[in-house]
């Protein structure tokens, strides 16, 4: 393998551990609620979102749904009545 090929797989190593950090960075908004995955879960969920992503063909730019920076969603749709409130 060239230097090219070694460069590559360092890129693709450091960019699978920040998503695995990013990942386990979500337990702390999420363990109040009682869910919290465990670094093998994470790993697996990173995994299949990069094949998903791969096989229909979709890239991500910049940190995609995994490294929202602390934004928070809350769903409002018809579902939503009848759960709590924080």
């Amino acid at each position: 393998m060239g230097e090219t090929g070694t460069f590559f797989m360092l890129l693709q190593q450091e960019k699978s551990r920040r998503e695995l950090a990013e990942i386990l960075a979500c337990n702390e908004e999420t363990a109040r609620f009682g869910l919290a995955l465990s670094q093998m879960e994470a790993q697996e969920l990173a995994v299949c979102r990069n094949e998903s992503l791969r096989r229909w063909q979709r890239v991500e730019f910049g940190r995609g749904i995994c490294g929202r920076g602390g934004k928070r969603t809350e769903y409002t749709g018809p579902y939503s009545r009848g759960c709590a409130q924080n």
